[in-house]
């Protein structure tokens, strides 16, 4: 069992207090992890950029929880706006009228448009559309908190071992 999305200080007592609250069976492990975000990528030159907190940033997604995008944003940009599209949306061509035009309405000299990489990958089709817009990705990694990580993969290693085990058999 993974708890993703935990604050990077997550304390010891709220790590109990969650795992209380899942009460994991005797055979279950329980992990706690955190996102990390990655330098932007622009989407179709893959010429990577910092985050300032001079930009003022357009976010664009699809996803169902960006809490932890949005709050990463107000720490490193002066400012964003936010284009919220439902989960697993697909882009159209009204949608990229949608997001020039607030792109355009941007106050600031450093305007940057930044999106998930899951987003990225549905916009990547509109690249004529979108030339000349400086369209980033932000890419995203999993922390496992309180040293997780090395059980973790000697447990995922164990795991798989035993199937090919199995299938020597």
């Amino acid at each position: 069992i993974i708890v993703t999305k935990c604050s990077e200080d997550l304390t010891q007592l709220e790590k109990e207090s969650i795992t209380r609250e899942i009460a994991p069976a005797e055979n279950q492990k329980l992990y706690f992890s955190r996102i990390v975000y990655g330098t932007p990528v622009h989407v179709y030159t893959n010429e990577k950029t910092e985050l300032e907190d001079k930009m003022t940033v357009l976010l664009i997604c699809g996803i169902a929880n960006p809490r932890p995008l949005k709050d990463y944003l107000n720490a490193k940009a002066l400012s964003y706006d936010m284009l919220r599209f439902p989960d697993h949306h697909i882009y159209n061509s009204d949608d990229l009228r949608e997001i020039k035009k607030q792109f355009e309405k941007l106050k600031g000299e450093k305007k940057i448009i930044i999106t998930t990489e899951k987003d990225a990958v549905r916009l990547q089709k509109f690249e004529s559309e979108l030339k000349g817009l400086p369209v980033y990705a932000l890419p995203i990694q999993h922390r496992l908190l309180f040293g997780g990580e090395t059980d973790f993969r000697d447990t995922v290693v164990s795991f798989i071992a035993g199937f090919e085990k199995m299938a020597q058999q």
